[in-house]
């Protein structure tokens, strides 16, 4: 038992959380190994009706083997090809955990039944550490021996050989080898993840624009669906009225929202119905004017980048001119984003709306809104961004989130919300200075070029830390204090 409680704290010691996911957090692969001797079909059982949704287009054959892309939870029956699937019987079902899955069906030659072995990397690791486990303990064994009976003594009077200090000895030497044995393998894992990563990556920029190019792409399914509205309080005449600063519109009560992905440092979410036209018209009127060449904000907070090719216009809001459309849509955009993330966001000092305008060919190459490298984050930074779609392209003018395998086909009035902080590792939300991470890539996105018509977005940066003396025209969107 010492060798196996060793070995236990081994595995946690030597394996954190790591990992680089370009899936939503309840996507999984599930493989389907058909070593059955006969070609099978596979359907998903849908939990609200109990139909059974065939999975496979054509039967898996014997000795091949068929994948597709599911979710935990979800539950799966195979049966012999041509065979209709029926619950409780003979034919076997299985349901998905938390990580992506092996099903190999092979055939009980007792009674010639089908079976099911599901393999994750879960069982793969306890696998290979029970073999590491019996390696280093039988390699101990061989190493000190029992011993005789009694107890050997040296010329300094020393014992030397006992039962105790033979079993001592064993831990000890059983402890090291699981630990170099456990290293090279970690070694090994991390190379190759290091290896996906890069490929990843690389061909993030091909995909996006093939992505792009297609006129068929429509917007990513959702993981889960939900619907948001927008907290109200009494006043003093106990008239009902929007919290916070007038951010309300007229008719709005809530919105729907697909999360297209949830992940621990990065989410994505499409609100539906959340900018009105006449919201959009303000913000065009008051833009037009003013529009200039597309900047991006970095160490010197504005500079052009040849990656981005837009006009943009900056519109400030008042918190104290609640009425005031800005401020309004504001006052909505911050609210939502804390109830999205539970986090209060300090309403002062915080980025003013920018106002963008693509035409024919423009475009914004993948870029992060803040840091996207898995760095620390630092106050002041941007955490999160809402961007509102006002008029969109006849074609083109998607937005993509290649790393996440996200595509959003925008119609006017949706917004994208999306954000790239972890939790504090002290699990209170609130915190803002400590032990918070940011995302690591996933959240990288581009605005598709238009090829025909224009599009019309406002966006709106949000950030924690900011203050009077740490505002958000001091800092650039990682936090760190500008030249």
């Amino acid at each position: 038992m010492i060798f196996r409680f060793i070995g236990v704290l081994l595995l946690f010691s030597l394996f954190p959380d790591y990992g680089y996911s370009f899936r939503p957090r309840n996507e999984l692969k599930l493989t389907l190994d058909n070593k059955s001797g006969k070609p099978v079909d596979m359907y998903w059982i849908n939990p609200d009706n109990h139909e059974f949704i065939r999975q496979t287009s054509l039967p898996v054959r014997n000795g091949t083997d068929s994948y597709i892309d599911s979710y935990m939870g979800h539950s799966f029956i195979v049966v012999v090809s041509g065979e209709t699937p029926k619950m409780n019987s003979n034919q076997p079902t299985f349901t998905l955990g938390t990580l992506d899955t092996v099903v190999t069906v092979t055939t009980n030659p007792e009674n010639q039944l089908m079976t099911l072995v599901l393999i994750t990397e879960k069982t793969q690791l306890e696998d290979k550490m029970a073999e590491i486990l019996d390696y280093c303990r039988q390699e101990a064994i061989e190493r000190f021996p029992e011993p005789r009976q009694g107890m050997e003594v040296n010329a300094g009077g020393e014992v030397v050989n006992n039962r105790r200090g033979v079993l001592l000895s064993r831990a000890n030497a059983a402890q090291h080898c699981i630990k170099v044995l456990m290293s090279e393998e970690l070694v090994e894992v991390k190379r190759e993840e290091s290896f996906m990563k890069e490929l990843q990556l690389a061909m993030a920029n091909r995909l996006r624009d093939y992505q792009c190019a297609d006129p068929t792409a429509e917007t990513s399914q959702a993981v889960s669906r939900s619907y948001w509205r927008h907290a109200v309080i009494k006043d003093s005449k106990g008239t009902m009225k929007p919290k916070g600063w007038g951010g309300r519109r007229r008719g709005f009560d809530g919105v729907h929202v697909d999360t297209l992905l949830d992940q621990e440092r990065a989410r994505m979410m499409l609100v539906h119905d959340w900018i009105s036209e006449e919201e959009c018209q303000y913000f065009i009127d008051q833009a037009k004017p003013k529009l200039h060449k597309a900047t991006v904000a970095g160490r010197t907070l504005q500079a052009q980048d040849p990656g981005r090719r837009a006009m943009q216009a900056g519109i400030l809001y008042d918190w104290d001119d609640p009425e005031n459309p800005a401020t309004r849509v504001a006052n909505r955009t911050f609210a939502f984003a804390s109830d999205a993330l539970g986090i209060e966001f300090p309403l002062r000092y915080q980025e003013q709306f920018t106002v963008i305008q693509y035409g024919v060919d423009d475009e914004y190459r993948p870029h992060c809104d803040a840091g996207c490298t898995g760095e620390e984050y630092l106050p002041g930074g941007r955490v999160a961004t809402m961007v509102m779609y006002c008029q969109t392209a006849t074609k083109g003018g998607g937005t993509t989130f290649t790393n996440a395998n996200i595509f959003v086909q925008p119609q006017p009035g949706q917004a994208s919300f999306f954000s790239y902080l972890g939790p504090p590792a002290d699990g209170n939300s609130s915190s803002v200075k400590e032990n918070r991470i940011m995302d690591d890539g996933l959240t990288e996105h581009s605005g598709c070029p238009i090829y025909e018509g224009e599009k019309w977005i406002v966006t709106l940066w949000m950030r924690l830390g900011v203050s009077e003396g740490h505002s958000a025209d001091m800092v650039d969107p990682r936090g760190f204090l500008a030249k």
